[in-house]
C-alpha cells in the first residue's frame, strides 16, 4: 500500500497534479476499489468534494 501511494504521489508531482491528503477516503477507496475500477457510489460525494477542491485550487472552477 505505501509503495503504491508513493508511486502515485511521485507521478502526480512529475505532472504538476495537486496532491490532496485525505487518509480516511484513501483507505476506503483502497479497501473497496481495484485499479481501473469505477468509484463505488457510496464514495461519490467525498470524491466529488476532492475534485471540486482541486478544480478551485487550479482556478478551473469558481470559488463560490
Amino acid at each position: 500500500m505505501d509503495a503504491l501511494a508513493l508511486r502515485i504521489r511521485a507521478m502526480a508531482e512529475d505532472h504538476d497534479v495537486p496532491v490532496i491528503e485525505n487518509p480516511p477516503l484513501a483507505r476506503a477507496l483502497y479497501a473497496s476499489v481495484e485499479i481501473d475500477e469505477a468509484v463505488p457510489p457510496e464514495h461519490y460525494k467525498a470524491v466529488a468534494q476532492v475534485i471540486g477542491y482541486v478544480l478551485r485550487l487550479t482556478g478551473k472552477m469558481p470559488r463560490n
